[in-house]
Formats: structure tokens, sequence, C-alpha cells
């Protein structure tokens, strides 16, 4: 849990006295927006969850666009697949479903983490090579019938050959919980992106062979919450996917045919207009 934005966060065993320096650094640097995040936490501090969200949202400024937040089922629990642009996509999410039901997590970068969502947040260390996620608090979201949000890539979207900002290919893991609680799922498909510098430095790091397992670009994750887009992002949510489609699909949990319906779920999410919101 983050009480504030410190480099403490990525070395807990410093001595106090270098991360105060570094953290000077961080909070002087205007343009990677820690100081202003800090300045959030600390005002709206005695916020939590849904009401934290929106309040930061509200004062930021960001604009977002919802179509087909009634899709979301009232009560149960209910796994929810999404595309993972990037920009202020974590707190639009939790926005939208929150319009519906607020009995919601996310599963998130630990970063995102912070003290006023840690009920909604689960938290996943992208950094570690072991295990990233505590399991059993996926597993207790779902036995008190809450939504849990993946977002399957795991990761931010990159943009491809074509020039198309998309997600790298789905973990299956998301229909390995809805087959086991029976739920049923829902697309949620997020516009906007990060920006520009966000893909330059990933590209820079990416052709560094010494920098290449560092991903330098989560510096400027904190920015893309600070600095709205000046443009409405649209969220899509699908029409309800059932159950039932799901067991029929897969055969228990036989990993080719997981990979079979990730992928079709992954080509309809860039395919789902406002218009037409139902899986065929």
């Amino acid at each position: 849990m983050i009480k504030k934005y410190s480099f403490e966060i990525f070395k807990p065993n410093w001595p106090k006295w270098k991360i105060a320096i570094a953290d000077l650094l961080l909070n002087s640097i205007t343009y990677l927006g820690v100081a202003k995040a800090n300045k959030m936490l600390k005002t709206h501090q005695g916020l939590k969850n849904e009401v934290f969200i929106n309040q930061v949202i509200k004062d930021l400024g960001h604009k977002f666009e919802y179509f087909g937040t009634e899709n979301i089922p009232a009560t149960g629990p209910v796994t929810l697949v999404s595309n993972h642009p990037g920009g202020a996509d974590v707190i639009a999410t939790i926005a939208g479903i929150a319009k519906k039901r607020t009995d919601l997590v996310i599963l998130a970068n630990e970063l995102i983490c912070v003290e006023p969502v840690v009920d909604i947040v689960l938290p996943v260390n992208t950094m570690s090579t072991k295990s990233k996620l505590d399991m059993d608090m996926v597993h207790d979201a779902y036995k008190k019938g809450k939504v849990v949000v993946f977002y399957a890539a795991g990761k931010n979207s990159r943009y491809n050959s074509k020039g198309e900002l998309r997600d790298r290919k789905w973990r299956s893991t998301f229909l390995e919980f809805a087959l086991q609680y029976n739920t049923p799922l829902i697309v949620l498909n997020i516009g906007g992106s990060n920006a520009d510098i966000f893909y330059k430095v990933s590209k820079f790091r990416e052709n560094s062979s010494k920098l290449n397992k560092i991903p330098l670009e989560n510096f400027f994750q904190l920015r893309e919450l600070v600095k709205p887009k000046k443009e409405t992002i649209p969220l899509l949510f699908s029409e309800v996917i059932p159950s039932a489609y799901i067991h029929e699909k897969l055969d228990g949990f036989d990993v080719k045919e997981k990979r079979i319906l990730s992928d079709k779920l992954y080509d309809f999410l860039y395919s789902m207009e406002k218009e037409n919101l139902k899986f065929k």
C-alpha cells in the first residue's frame, strides 16, 4: 500500500537519506507528475475507492464517455477483460464500472495501489520474476461476488508494424477464473493512449542490451494521470457473454481451446463499435 509516491517503492532497502535525496529529485521534475500526484493524495486523503477516483477525475479534468455500462450485471461475480492502452485507463475503468456497481476489484500495477484505493486495486508486481500477484485475493473477490477486472495483456499496449495501438497477445487466465466461478464475461474496449515519450523510451529500452529488462517507460506513467488528454476517451462495455457459452466453447481447462477463445475475444474487442456491443 502506497501512502505517497516515493523512490522507496523501487529501492525499499536504501538508507533514508538516499531516499530523501531521490525523492527531492523526483518531485522537482514536474514533467513526471510525482509532486502533483502526491498533492492529490494529501488533499483527498479522507476519500476512498470510487469516491476518490471520481474526485481525481473531476479535479484533473479527464473526459471519459461510457457506452454499455447498463450491460454490467447488477449482482453476482463477473469477469471483465479489457485492453490496456495506457493513459488514465485504470481510473476510467473504475469510474465506469462504479456507475453500475461499486463492488469491484481491478488487477493493476502495484504503483496504482495507493492508500485511497487499496480496497479495489489488487497489486501486480510487474518486476517480480516469481509470484506477481497474490492469487488468494482474486479468489476471495470472486467468492464475495465482485466484478473482477483483468488487463489480460499484463502491460500497456504498444504500436505494431501497421501503426496500430494494440495489446500483446492476451493471457487466458481470466477464462480460467470465469470457468471456475461460473461467471458471465464482459469485454471492455478503452480508447486513448500514452504520450509519445512513453513509446519512445520503451523502444529505446527494447533496443538496449543493458536496459532491456528495466521498464524505464513506467517512470512516465504518473504523468499520464495528472496530465489529461484534451480529447474525450471512449469506453465500450460489451453485452454479457453468458457463462454457458464459455463452458460450451472450452473443454474444461484445455489449453488449446482457451487460446482459441482468448484470441477470438481479443479480435472482437478491436472490432467493437458504439452501435454494436454484441459478441458473435
